[in-house]
């Protein structure tokens, strides 16, 4: 039984990495095809990813913790699948109107409706994604994501003959295809097992993981929106190393959630877990940021375009960027891990995260408008490096004015972080 709760903790984290894969192939195929009008398109794809990660923390993340209260005790039902569906549909819609409006509204013309479509494929693709890690068919959303990185890595390779839409239309379509097999294996599985006593009308879940999703929601806009406005309102202005800045910002937040969703499945132990995403984000942003440093320019102007030459004069500071982005990470996770046992040490993280984001965001702006990318590096570098400051003060001081007694395991994960100054 051991051997196959590891297996089955093992294939989200396998969907993830594949989906990352996907998203990382189609954003640089999207942007290879947009050429010398890739501005345009990396305000869309900062908007689209500021909808996706909105949505993810609002239907995927709660549905994962509603899986560990029911492996852990508690009473939580999941949502029925035709109420999932209708949920996921609707706020894909719901965001990727606003995502249309909002490019409007920031002066950027003719890639609204096709980033509604992309906003609509993706977030329902995520949320059959999650069902199918809730649900017990892990393996088939791993699968499913495997065709979809498999299709979008062949788009990429022929990008150079593609319109910018036509990569859009392929990615979206792949994304709903893939969301099709995974729902339909779901459905099958549910009918065969006779689950019916595990689905709650999908007002009645919201209702209830309203108090976490709440919070999800709204870190996941401030903290996705730092990273995604800048780009969207100075596009102009740091298009070059867009593609860069996107993928590494993708893979840390897919890292992210990977290593929540193994660890709220299979009970890991929280300090190693969060020990495990900082250094596993830290080190690939370091080996990336190198890499691309010492790569010829020759090399990834012809596989990346022209973009590149200005990306790699910038690699080494996005590393140290995406180390600080993971040491926030790590300290997100361990408040969610914590999060049922000490809720008003998680709320405090979260609030504080949300006040960190705000900033970056601000400064983000401020600094991409006026300096470039340099600006916008600073301005990200303020946010993040506050973000980690703030959380370990809170640690502290909660865990030294707590009066609910802790033991010795329970005061490792905080005691570890608060030390690396």
């Amino acid at each position: 039984m051991a051997g196959i709760g590891v297996v089955n903790s093992t294939a989200p984290l396998i969907s993830n990495g594949w989906s990352a894969v996907a998203n990382t192939a189609a954003v640089f195929a999207l942007s290879t095809a947009a050429g010398p009008d890739f501005p345009r398109f990396a305000a869309s794809t900062a908007a689209l990813i500021l909808a996706y990660g909105t949505a993810r923390s609002l239907l995927g993340e709660p549905l994962m913790l509603t899986r560990r209260d029911r492996e852990t005790g508690g009473a939580d039902k999941f949502p029925s699948i035709g109420g999932w569906v209708v949920l996921s549909l609707g706020l894909g819609g719901a965001l990727g109107s606003v995502a249309a409006l909002g490019l409007g509204a920031a002066g950027v013309e003719g890639v609204g409706w096709i980033t509604f479509v992309a906003v609509i494929a993706l977030i329902f693709n995520d949320s059959c994604r999650h069902l199918c890690f809730a649900r017990g068919s892990s393996w088939t959303a791993a699968a499913a994501d495997m065709g979809v990185a498999a299709v979008t890595l062949v788009v990429w390779s022929a990008a150079s003959s593609a319109e910018p839409g036509q990569v859009y239309w392929i990615w979206a379509i792949a994304s709903l295809m893939a969301a099709a097999a995974m729902l339909t294996t779901v459905v099958r599985r549910g009918a065969s097992n006779s689950t019916k006593s595990l689905d709650a009308p999908v007002r009645t879940w919201v209702r209830d993981s309203w108090s976490t999703t709440r919070w999800l929601g709204a870190e996941a806009v401030a903290v996705t929106a730092a990273v995604t406005v800048p780009l969207i309102l100075a596009a102009d202005s740091v298009a070059a190393p867009g593609r860069l800045l996107l993928s590494w910002f993708g893979f840390q937040q897919i890292l992210f959630f990977a290593a929540y969703a193994v660890a709220s499945r299979s009970g890991s132990d929280t300090t190693r877990t969060t020990i495990g995403l900082f250094g596993t984000g830290a080190l690939a942003a370091v080996v990336l940021g190198v890499v691309v440093s010492l790569v010829p320019t020759e090399l990834l102007v012809a596989a990346f375009g022209l973009s590149a030459e200005e990306a790699k004069g910038w690699a080494l500071w996005f590393a140290g960027l995406q180390i600080l982005v993971a040491a926030g990470n790590a300290l997100a996770l361990a408040a969610r891990l914590w999060a049922r046992r000490y809720e008003s040490i998680s709320t405090a993280l979260f609030q504080g995260r949300l006040l960190s984001a705000i900033v970056s965001t601000i400064a983000g702006v401020a600094g991409a408008l006026a300096l470039g990318v340099g600006g916008y590096i600073g301005g990200a570098v303020i946010g993040a490096a506050l973000h980690v400051f703030v959380s370990v003060l809170i640690l502290r001081r909660s865990l030294r004015s707590s009066p609910l007694g802790l033991g010795a395991s329970d005061l490792d994960p905080p005691v570890l972080i608060g030390s690396e100054r």
